[in-house]
Protein backbone atom coordinates (compact mmCIF):
# COMPACT_ATOMS: atom_id res chain seq x y z
CA UNK A 1 0.00 0.00 0.00
CA UNK A 2 1.09 3.80 -0.81
CA UNK A 3 1.55 5.39 2.35
CA UNK A 4 0.21 8.67 0.67
CA UNK A 5 -3.05 7.16 -0.63
CA UNK A 6 -3.32 5.06 2.39
CA UNK A 7 -3.11 8.63 4.59
CA UNK A 8 -5.64 10.81 2.27
CA UNK A 9 -7.55 8.03 0.61
CA UNK A 10 -7.62 4.50 1.80
CA UNK A 11 -7.85 5.40 5.74
CA UNK A 12 -11.30 7.15 5.22
CA UNK A 13 -12.95 5.35 1.82
CA UNK A 14 -14.85 2.17 2.72
CA UNK A 15 -14.42 -0.93 0.54
CA UNK A 16 -11.27 -2.34 -1.08
CA UNK A 17 -9.30 0.41 -3.25
CA UNK A 18 -7.73 -1.30 -6.31
CA UNK A 19 -4.65 0.50 -7.18
CA UNK A 20 -5.09 3.42 -4.80
CA UNK A 21 -1.83 5.21 -5.38
CA UNK A 22 -3.63 5.90 -9.53
CA UNK A 23 -5.62 8.52 -8.30
CA UNK A 24 -2.50 10.46 -7.22
CA UNK A 25 -0.45 9.69 -10.03
CA UNK A 26 0.17 11.93 -13.05
CA UNK A 27 -2.26 10.42 -15.37
CA UNK A 28 -4.17 13.11 -17.50
CA UNK A 29 -7.67 10.97 -15.96
CA UNK A 30 -6.57 10.21 -12.50
CA UNK A 31 -8.47 13.71 -11.03
CA UNK A 32 -11.77 12.76 -13.10
CA UNK A 33 -11.60 9.16 -11.50
CA UNK A 34 -10.58 10.60 -7.81
CA UNK A 35 -13.77 12.69 -8.35
CA UNK A 36 -16.40 9.94 -9.52
CA UNK A 37 -14.42 7.56 -6.48
CA UNK A 38 -15.84 10.70 -4.27
CA UNK A 39 -19.03 10.42 -5.37
CA UNK A 40 -19.60 6.68 -5.21
CA UNK A 41 -18.66 6.78 -1.54
CA UNK A 42 -21.74 9.75 -1.02
CA UNK A 43 -19.66 12.84 -0.74
CA UNK A 44 -21.08 14.88 -2.93
CA UNK A 45 -21.09 18.50 -0.98
CA UNK A 46 -19.23 19.44 2.22
CA UNK A 47 -21.05 19.53 5.68
CA UNK A 48 -20.70 22.83 7.16
CA UNK A 49 -22.50 21.79 9.89
CA UNK A 50 -19.67 20.05 12.62
CA UNK A 51 -16.84 23.24 11.39
CA UNK A 52 -19.18 25.80 12.27
CA UNK A 53 -20.27 24.72 16.04
CA UNK A 54 -18.99 27.11 18.54
CA UNK A 55 -18.75 23.94 20.91
CA UNK A 56 -16.13 21.60 19.55
CA UNK A 57 -16.96 17.71 20.61
CA UNK A 58 -14.47 16.15 22.61
CA UNK A 59 -12.23 13.16 20.97
CA UNK A 60 -13.54 10.12 21.99
CA UNK A 61 -9.96 8.72 23.23
CA UNK A 62 -8.00 11.70 24.28
CA UNK A 63 -4.39 12.08 21.92
CA UNK A 64 -1.54 10.70 24.45
CA UNK A 65 1.30 13.43 24.72
CA UNK A 66 3.27 12.22 27.64
CA UNK A 67 2.62 8.60 29.03
CA UNK A 68 -0.26 6.23 28.77
CA UNK A 69 -3.78 7.38 29.62
CA UNK A 70 -5.40 5.44 32.58
CA UNK A 71 -8.67 6.36 33.02
CA UNK A 72 -11.33 5.67 36.27
CA UNK A 73 -14.60 5.75 37.15
CA UNK A 74 -15.49 6.88 41.18
CA UNK A 75 -19.30 6.08 42.38
CA UNK A 76 -20.82 5.58 44.93
CA UNK A 77 -21.08 1.58 45.95
CA UNK A 78 -25.19 1.56 46.12
CA UNK A 79 -26.80 4.06 43.78
CA UNK A 80 -24.28 4.12 41.57
CA UNK A 81 -24.16 7.56 40.66
CA UNK A 82 -21.12 9.38 40.13
CA UNK A 83 -18.86 11.14 42.59
CA UNK A 84 -17.41 14.64 41.33
CA UNK A 85 -14.41 16.24 43.03
CA UNK A 86 -12.87 12.88 44.52
CA UNK A 87 -9.51 12.52 44.96
CA UNK A 88 -8.13 9.61 43.40
CA UNK A 89 -4.12 7.85 43.51
CA UNK A 90 -2.65 5.40 41.64
CA UNK A 91 0.44 3.74 42.10
CA UNK A 92 2.61 1.17 40.53
CA UNK A 93 4.48 -0.44 43.55
CA UNK A 94 8.19 -1.43 42.70
CA UNK A 95 11.39 -0.19 43.74
CA UNK A 96 10.95 3.11 41.54
CA UNK A 97 8.42 5.27 43.27
CA UNK A 98 5.46 5.83 40.37
CA UNK A 99 2.57 7.72 42.40
CA UNK A 100 0.34 9.59 39.98
CA UNK A 101 -3.39 11.69 41.56
CA UNK A 102 -6.44 13.12 39.93
CA UNK A 103 -9.62 14.42 40.85
CA UNK A 104 -13.03 13.20 39.12
CA UNK A 105 -15.10 15.31 37.04
CA UNK A 106 -18.67 15.41 37.05
CA UNK A 107 -19.23 12.26 35.60
CA UNK A 108 -16.93 10.77 38.11
CA UNK A 109 -14.29 10.31 35.71
CA UNK A 110 -10.48 10.89 36.51
CA UNK A 111 -7.55 9.83 34.04
CA UNK A 112 -4.07 9.12 35.23
CA UNK A 113 -1.09 10.17 33.01
CA UNK A 114 1.31 7.44 33.72
CA UNK A 115 5.24 7.67 31.61
CA UNK A 116 7.79 5.21 31.75
CA UNK A 117 4.40 2.61 32.15
CA UNK A 118 5.69 -0.79 29.69
CA UNK A 119 4.46 -4.44 30.25
CA UNK A 120 1.94 -6.11 32.14
CA UNK A 121 1.99 -4.69 35.74
CA UNK A 122 0.26 -4.37 39.40
CA UNK A 123 -1.71 -1.09 39.66
CA UNK A 124 -3.51 0.18 43.04
CA UNK A 125 -6.13 2.46 42.76
CA UNK A 126 -7.48 4.42 45.93
CA UNK A 127 -9.50 7.20 46.56
CA UNK A 128 -8.49 9.59 49.86
CA UNK A 129 -8.44 8.07 53.29
CA UNK A 130 -10.29 10.67 54.50
CA UNK A 131 -12.85 10.57 52.25
CA UNK A 132 -16.46 8.33 51.85
CA UNK A 133 -15.34 4.89 52.50
CA UNK A 134 -18.62 4.18 50.38
CA UNK A 135 -16.68 4.62 46.95
CA UNK A 136 -16.62 2.12 44.35
CA UNK A 137 -14.02 2.38 41.74
CA UNK A 138 -13.65 0.75 38.03
CA UNK A 139 -10.81 0.81 35.65
CA UNK A 140 -11.07 1.91 31.81
CA UNK A 141 -10.47 -0.79 29.98
CA UNK A 142 -7.15 0.16 28.11
CA UNK A 143 -8.10 -1.54 24.74
CA UNK A 144 -10.78 -0.14 22.36
CA UNK A 145 -14.10 -1.77 22.10
CA UNK A 146 -14.69 0.04 18.75
CA UNK A 147 -13.68 -2.02 15.40
CA UNK A 148 -12.85 -1.26 12.06
CA UNK A 149 -16.66 -1.34 10.13
CA UNK A 150 -14.64 -2.44 6.83
CA UNK A 151 -15.36 -6.08 6.43
CA UNK A 152 -12.35 -8.68 5.65
CA UNK A 153 -11.39 -10.32 2.68
CA UNK A 154 -12.20 -13.93 2.43
CA UNK A 155 -8.55 -15.87 2.46
CA UNK A 156 -8.23 -17.60 -1.02
CA UNK A 157 -5.65 -19.76 -1.39
CA UNK A 158 -4.25 -20.41 -5.33
CA UNK A 159 -3.58 -23.94 -5.20
CA UNK A 160 -0.71 -22.82 -8.12
CA UNK A 161 1.21 -21.31 -5.06
CA UNK A 162 1.28 -24.50 -3.18
CA UNK A 163 5.35 -25.18 -3.18
CA UNK A 164 5.67 -21.71 -2.56
CA UNK A 165 4.13 -21.67 0.48
CA UNK A 166 5.35 -25.02 1.65
CA UNK A 167 9.38 -23.25 1.38
CA UNK A 168 7.92 -20.30 3.43
CA UNK A 169 6.49 -23.09 6.01
CA UNK A 170 9.95 -24.96 6.06
CA UNK A 171 11.50 -21.40 6.32
CA UNK A 172 9.41 -20.08 9.14
CA UNK A 173 10.61 -23.61 10.80
CA UNK A 174 13.94 -22.95 10.65
CA UNK A 175 14.35 -20.07 11.62
CA UNK A 176 12.17 -20.71 14.96
CA UNK A 177 14.49 -23.86 15.24
CA UNK A 178 17.57 -22.50 14.99
CA UNK A 179 17.55 -18.69 16.01
CA UNK A 180 14.72 -18.46 18.31
CA UNK A 181 16.47 -17.27 21.27
CA UNK A 182 17.40 -14.23 18.60
CA UNK A 183 13.77 -13.82 17.67
CA UNK A 184 12.35 -12.91 21.39
CA UNK A 185 14.57 -10.00 22.08
CA UNK A 186 13.41 -6.44 23.23
CA UNK A 187 15.20 -2.81 23.06
CA UNK A 188 14.46 -1.69 26.69
CA UNK A 189 13.82 1.91 26.75
CA UNK A 190 15.77 3.81 29.22
CA UNK A 191 13.73 4.88 31.86
CA UNK A 192 14.54 7.86 34.90
CA UNK A 193 14.78 6.14 37.62
CA UNK A 194 14.49 9.36 40.15
CA UNK A 195 11.05 9.22 42.19
CA UNK A 196 8.20 11.64 41.25
CA UNK A 197 9.66 13.85 44.30
CA UNK A 198 12.87 14.87 42.39
CA UNK A 199 15.10 15.15 45.55
CA UNK A 200 15.11 13.98 48.71
CA UNK A 201 16.06 16.11 51.42
CA UNK A 202 16.98 13.06 53.52
CA UNK A 203 17.23 9.77 52.83
CA UNK A 204 17.68 6.78 55.40
CA UNK A 205 18.62 3.28 55.18
CA UNK A 206 17.56 1.40 57.93
CA UNK A 207 20.10 -1.60 57.62
CA UNK A 208 22.32 1.53 58.94
CA UNK A 209 21.25 1.89 62.13
CA UNK A 210 19.83 -0.24 65.72
CA UNK A 211 16.70 -2.07 64.42
CA UNK A 212 13.66 -1.35 66.43
CA UNK A 213 10.38 -3.62 66.28
CA UNK A 214 7.92 -0.31 65.84
CA UNK A 215 7.61 2.17 63.43
CA UNK A 216 6.96 4.57 66.10
CA UNK A 217 10.27 3.20 68.22
CA UNK A 218 12.52 4.21 64.27
CA UNK A 219 10.67 7.91 63.39
CA UNK A 220 11.53 8.91 67.08
CA UNK A 221 14.86 7.18 67.87
CA UNK A 222 16.60 9.01 64.39
CA UNK A 223 13.90 10.56 61.91
CA UNK A 224 14.07 13.97 63.33
CA UNK A 225 12.47 15.13 59.93
CA UNK A 226 9.45 13.06 60.73
CA UNK A 227 7.36 13.96 64.16
CA UNK A 228 4.96 12.43 65.75
CA UNK A 229 1.56 14.18 67.51
CA UNK A 230 -1.39 12.90 68.99
CA UNK A 231 -4.51 13.76 67.75
CA UNK A 232 -8.18 12.49 68.80
CA UNK A 233 -6.35 10.04 70.52
CA UNK A 234 -4.45 8.70 67.77
CA UNK A 235 -0.95 8.81 66.63
CA UNK A 236 -0.44 11.03 63.48
CA UNK A 237 3.47 11.84 61.69
CA UNK A 238 4.12 15.29 60.77
CA UNK A 239 7.08 16.51 58.53
CA UNK A 240 9.39 19.06 59.60
CA UNK A 241 10.55 22.59 57.81
CA UNK A 242 14.08 22.81 58.39
CA UNK A 243 13.84 26.42 57.10
CA UNK A 244 11.43 27.46 59.42
CA UNK A 245 11.78 25.42 61.98
CA UNK A 246 8.42 24.03 62.61
CA UNK A 247 6.37 21.28 61.40
CA UNK A 248 3.91 21.74 58.33
CA UNK A 249 0.42 21.96 59.91
CA UNK A 250 -1.11 20.03 56.57
CA UNK A 251 -1.41 16.60 55.88
CA UNK A 252 1.81 15.25 54.37
CA UNK A 253 2.12 11.81 51.75
CA UNK A 254 3.07 8.64 53.05
CA UNK A 255 3.90 6.26 51.10
CA UNK A 256 4.79 2.40 51.08
CA UNK A 257 6.64 1.64 47.71
CA UNK A 258 4.92 4.17 46.35
CA UNK A 259 1.01 2.89 47.57
CA UNK A 260 -0.54 6.11 49.69
CA UNK A 261 -0.98 4.77 53.08
CA UNK A 262 -2.39 5.99 56.30
CA UNK A 263 -0.78 7.12 59.66
CA UNK A 264 -1.90 3.88 61.27
CA UNK A 265 -0.84 1.57 58.73
CA UNK A 266 2.62 2.54 58.46
CA UNK A 267 3.20 3.26 62.46
CA UNK A 268 1.59 -0.93 62.19
CA UNK A 269 3.81 -1.86 59.75
CA UNK A 270 7.25 -4.02 60.82
CA UNK A 271 9.99 -2.10 60.46
CA UNK A 272 12.46 -4.96 59.95
CA UNK A 273 10.87 -4.90 56.21
CA UNK A 274 11.66 -1.73 55.24
CA UNK A 275 14.84 -0.81 53.42
CA UNK A 276 14.68 2.76 53.27
CA UNK A 277 13.03 5.88 54.07
CA UNK A 278 12.79 9.30 52.37
CA UNK A 279 12.05 12.29 53.36
CA UNK A 280 10.78 15.44 51.45
CA UNK A 281 10.82 18.51 54.16
CA UNK A 282 8.71 21.02 51.97
CA UNK A 283 5.66 21.78 50.75
CA UNK A 284 5.20 19.19 47.51
CA UNK A 285 2.46 20.55 44.88
CA UNK A 286 0.64 18.55 41.89
CA UNK A 287 -1.97 20.22 40.41
CA UNK A 288 -4.53 20.99 42.57
CA UNK A 289 -2.82 18.72 45.31
CA UNK A 290 -0.95 20.34 47.99
CA UNK A 291 0.94 17.80 50.74
CA UNK A 292 2.76 19.19 53.69
CA UNK A 293 5.94 17.06 52.96
CA UNK A 294 6.80 13.66 52.14
CA UNK A 295 7.53 10.38 53.78
CA UNK A 296 8.32 7.49 51.49
CA UNK A 297 9.11 4.30 53.07
CA UNK A 298 10.84 1.26 50.77
CA UNK A 299 10.89 -2.49 51.40
CA UNK A 300 13.85 -4.40 50.22
CA UNK A 301 11.86 -6.32 46.91
CA UNK A 302 9.19 -3.37 46.37
CA UNK A 303 6.28 -5.54 46.33
CA UNK A 304 5.03 -4.47 50.39
CA UNK A 305 5.25 -7.54 51.94
CA UNK A 306 2.57 -9.08 54.24
CA UNK A 307 0.76 -5.33 53.71
CA UNK A 308 -3.05 -5.27 54.49
CA UNK A 309 -4.67 -3.04 51.76
CA UNK A 310 -8.43 -1.28 52.82
CA UNK A 311 -11.01 -3.41 51.07
CA UNK A 312 -12.23 -0.82 48.91
CA UNK A 313 -8.47 -0.50 47.40
CA UNK A 314 -8.99 -1.77 43.68
CA UNK A 315 -6.06 -4.43 42.57
CA UNK A 316 -5.22 -5.62 39.35
CA UNK A 317 -2.78 -6.42 36.72
CA UNK A 318 -2.92 -3.98 33.86
CA UNK A 319 -1.29 -3.80 30.57
CA UNK A 320 0.69 -1.10 29.45
CA UNK A 321 2.87 0.01 26.35
CA UNK A 322 4.35 -2.85 24.54
CA UNK A 323 8.67 -2.72 24.81
CA UNK A 324 9.89 -2.51 21.21
CA UNK A 325 10.91 -5.80 20.10
CA UNK A 326 14.17 -5.94 17.61
CA UNK A 327 14.02 -7.32 14.77
CA UNK A 328 16.61 -9.89 14.37
CA UNK A 329 19.07 -10.01 11.10
CA UNK A 330 22.41 -11.97 11.12
CA UNK A 331 25.46 -10.30 11.01
CA UNK A 332 28.06 -11.99 8.53
CA UNK A 333 31.33 -9.48 9.14
CA UNK A 334 33.81 -11.59 10.86
CA UNK A 335 35.71 -15.01 8.82
CA UNK A 336 33.47 -17.10 11.45
CA UNK A 337 30.36 -15.42 10.95
CA UNK A 338 30.83 -16.05 7.17
CA UNK A 339 31.71 -19.72 7.58
CA UNK A 340 28.68 -20.18 9.93
CA UNK A 341 26.80 -23.71 9.48
CA UNK A 342 23.57 -22.52 10.83
CA UNK A 343 21.01 -22.27 7.96
CA UNK A 344 19.61 -18.87 6.92
CA UNK A 345 16.20 -19.12 5.56
CA UNK A 346 15.19 -15.79 5.81
CA UNK A 347 12.57 -14.30 3.47
CA UNK A 348 12.35 -11.09 5.10
CA UNK A 349 15.71 -9.35 4.98
CA UNK A 350 15.82 -6.38 7.07
CA UNK A 351 12.90 -3.83 8.78
CA UNK A 352 14.57 -0.49 9.66
CA UNK A 353 11.58 1.79 10.93
CA UNK A 354 14.04 4.52 12.68
CA UNK A 355 16.17 5.68 9.16
CA UNK A 356 16.90 9.48 8.58
CA UNK A 357 18.05 11.62 5.96
CA UNK A 358 20.64 14.25 5.89
CA UNK A 359 20.31 17.93 4.68
CA UNK A 360 20.43 16.12 1.51
CA UNK A 361 17.62 13.78 1.91
CA UNK A 362 20.10 10.65 1.94
CA UNK A 363 20.02 7.93 4.00
CA UNK A 364 21.53 4.36 3.78
CA UNK A 365 20.42 1.22 4.76
CA UNK A 366 23.15 -1.76 5.46
CA UNK A 367 22.12 -5.57 5.66
CA UNK A 368 22.52 -8.95 4.28
CA UNK A 369 21.05 -11.38 2.24
CA UNK A 370 20.25 -14.78 3.22
CA UNK A 371 20.61 -18.30 2.18
CA UNK A 372 17.85 -17.83 -0.24
CA UNK A 373 18.31 -17.24 -3.43
CA UNK A 374 15.70 -15.03 -5.79
CA UNK A 375 13.62 -11.98 -6.31
CA UNK A 376 13.18 -9.74 -3.49
CA UNK A 377 10.83 -7.00 -3.78
CA UNK A 378 12.00 -3.60 -1.53
CA UNK A 379 9.27 -1.42 -0.17
CA UNK A 380 10.94 2.05 1.66
CA UNK A 381 8.22 4.15 2.76
CA UNK A 382 8.72 7.99 4.44
CA UNK A 383 7.49 10.85 5.52
CA UNK A 384 8.24 14.45 6.02
CA UNK A 385 8.40 16.98 9.37
CA UNK A 386 4.94 18.47 7.18
CA UNK A 387 3.03 15.20 6.72
CA UNK A 388 3.97 14.82 3.26
CA UNK A 389 4.50 11.25 2.62
CA UNK A 390 6.32 9.26 -0.47
CA UNK A 391 6.53 5.13 -1.05
CA UNK A 392 9.02 3.61 -3.72
CA UNK A 393 9.27 0.00 -4.77
CA UNK A 394 12.01 -1.73 -6.03
CA UNK A 395 14.21 -5.58 -6.70
CA UNK A 396 16.89 -7.47 -5.66
CA UNK A 397 18.18 -10.38 -7.09
CA UNK A 398 20.28 -12.52 -4.51
CA UNK A 399 22.16 -15.46 -6.45
CA UNK A 400 24.02 -18.33 -5.08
Amino acid sequence: MDMQAYLLLGSDIRGNIEAASYYFSRDADSKIAADNLMLTQGWRRFNWAQPMRKIASAPKFPPEFDGHLVGATVTYAKGQQPVTGAKAYLSVPGTKTQFYASMTDEEGKAYFDIRDYYGKNELVVQTEALSDSNYRIDIADPFSDRYSAKPILPFNIDRGQAKTILDHSVAVQTINAYMNDSLTRFDLPLLDSNPFYGRYTKRYLLDDYIRFSTMEEVLREYVPEVGLKRTAGQLRLRISDWDQLKYLEGEPLLLLDGVPVTHKQILGYDPIKVKKLEVVTNRYISGKFVFDGIASFSSYAGNMPEFVFDPKTVILDYEGLQVEREFYAPVYETESQKSSRLPDFRNLLTWQPDLHTDAAGKTKANFYTSDKAGKYVGIIHGIDASGNAATEVFNIQVIK
